[in-house]
């Protein structure tokens, strides 16, 4: 039993403690914007692993950006389309069939 925090939002994380049987793994994925607080008893009792997720360096950032910039790389190439943000079903479930690499959606006005 697996929960992945990826919205920084503190109901979630109490939510996801709640939801974890015993003995679940709950991976901390979102930033929060403010310190938040979190019942521990749940993750004690039920022996729940907890562990933090950091996929990147800000450093990752600023050299993506200065490749973008010097026109380096072949981005169209990474992304295979872009998608209205009300259209993000049909794009995850592309997704989940390979049939795309990556999928940016677009917020609508």
């Amino acid at each position: 039993h697996v929960f992945l925090e990826c919205s920084g939002a503190e109901e979630a994380v109490q939510l996801g403690v709640n939801l974890l049987r015993r003995e679940g793994k709950y991976t901390q994925i979102g930033l929060f914007k403010d310190k938040i607080t979190l019942d521990m008893d749940p993750i004690i009792f039920k022996e729940i692993k907890m562990l933090g997720a950091y996929a990147h360096r800000w450093s990752s950032w600023e050299k993506a950006i200065e490749l973008y910039a010097a026109g380096k790389e072949k981005w169209d190439k990474l992304i295979s389309e872009v998608v209205p943000l009300s259209q993000w079903k049909p794009a995850f479930e592309k997704l989940k069939q390979k049939k795309a690499l990556k999928i940016m959606l677009k917020p609508e006005p």
